[in-house]
């Protein structure tokens, strides 16, 4: 098996020597963002799902597909983010969707990406890179250069294929 380790580079990878028996998984699980009957956000069942989550030993993930991430704004999405860290406390870790949308024939915009990446990071959370049209619709090499140039300014983050 074989990666591009940086433009242009190509490096080995033995996917056995990466094994690391018995170590701790980290589990994730989704959060819906729930509403009342008047269209308004429940605030309140979205909190207690999460620490209800946590307290059960998995990572929150929140602004994911099942938090409807593409249908709400800039400002709920932050608002997640900030009850999410308010809710866990610094006491587990969390992970959320770092959305751009696109639609086919747009072009690859990693700065758009990298802001939702430093958003989510600004409240404790590892950022989820969703794939979108413009990311995905690049040659492999390309693609794998776009992930390795997000990496650069954030330490960890998570790459999601839905399908």
């Amino acid at each position: 098996m074989t990666v591009l380790d940086s433009p242009g580079t190509v490096a080995a990878i033995d996917p056995i020597a990466m094994l690391k028996p018995r170590r701790k998984i980290t589990g994730i699980s989704a959060i819906l963002l729930p509403f009342n009957d008047d269209n308004s956000i429940d605030w309140e069942s979205f909190t207690a799902h999460v620490a209800r989550t946590a307290e059960h030993g998995l990572a929150p993930a929140v602004n994911m597909d099942t938090g409807y991430v593409n249908l709400i704004d800039q400002a709920t999405r932050r608002e997640v983010l900030a009850r999410t860290q308010e809710t866990l406390g610094g006491k587990s870790n969390f992970v959320a969707g770092a959305f751009v949308p696109a639609k086919p024939g747009d072009q690859w915009n990693p700065t758009a990406t990298q802001e939702q990446m430093a958003l989510i990071q600004q409240y404790g959370g590892t950022p989820v890179i969703f794939q979108s049209y413009p990311l995905t619709s690049q040659s492999p090499d390309k693609i794998v250069a776009s992930y390795a140039q997000l990496g650069r300014d954030c330490d960890e983050f998570i790459a999601f294929e839905l399908g």
